[in-house]
């Protein structure tokens, strides 16, 4: 039985898995556009050359943030593990480092890109945003605590 399930996973789990992380830059990059249609960056201070200079900002920002993401969000389950946290300052943790990390990302990527200036108003925005994009997206994934990250796996 747990072959057969290995099996299954691997043919339809894997794919949907990288499936699902493109989708997660794609909507992280969709929601960035949106953002920018309102003018809310721009009056913020998110100044760019082109659309494709901002593509290439949000998606270098994505891409830098996918291992640090991994890293983080095991980080809260390790600390409830050991006693350290309850599982709402988990959460509280996991949304604020989301944050920080987010606006040392997106400020490493605007310092190696010419084409784009951002001031810290609009990197704080942005990261604010994305993190709660990514509480959202916690959540619809079904996870049991809102998207602390920090249930265990279970076994059957």
């Amino acid at each position: 039985m747990k072959k057969r399930l290995r099996q299954l996973w691997e043919k339809i789990g894997l794919p949907i898995g990288g499936y699902g992380l493109l989708l997660l830059i794609c909507l992280r990059v969709v929601g960035a556009f949106v953002l920018l249609g309102s003018g809310i960056l721009a009056l913020r201070g998110l100044q760019y050359r082109s659309v494709g200079s901002l593509f290439l900002f949000l998606i270098a920002a994505g891409i830098l943030d996918i291992p640090i993401d991994i890293f983080f969000s095991a980080l809260p389950r390790a600390l409830v593990s050991l006693g350290w946290l309850n599982e709402t300052w988990a959460r509280v943790f996991k949304f604020v480092c989301g944050i920080l990390l987010t606006m040392l990302e997106l400020l490493v990527v605007d310092w190696f890109m010419d084409s784009i200036t951002a001031t810290p108003l609009a990197v704080c925005g942005v990261a604010v945003c994305f993190e709660v994009i990514d509480v959202l997206l916690d959540k619809a994934g079904g996870g049991k605590d809102g998207g602390a990250g920090t249930d265990a796996p279970q076994d059957d």
